[in-house]
């Protein structure tokens, strides 16, 4: 997932959200979903 215009906190604030939410789901036979979610941050590459 990209989040254009998104520092650095907020975009922790996203991945935290979306891992507790993956956590509340189970597959077919119960198991947890689980995902490895990451946040980094770069330079504006938006060149327009």
């Amino acid at each position: 997932m990209l989040l254009p215009q998104t520092d650095l906190d907020n975009a922790r604030t996203v991945a935290d959200r979306l891992q507790r939410r993956l956590g509340d789901l189970r597959t077919a036979d119960g198991s947890p979903v689980r995902a490895g979610i990451g946040v980094a941050a770069g330079p504006d590459l938006d060149h327009r």
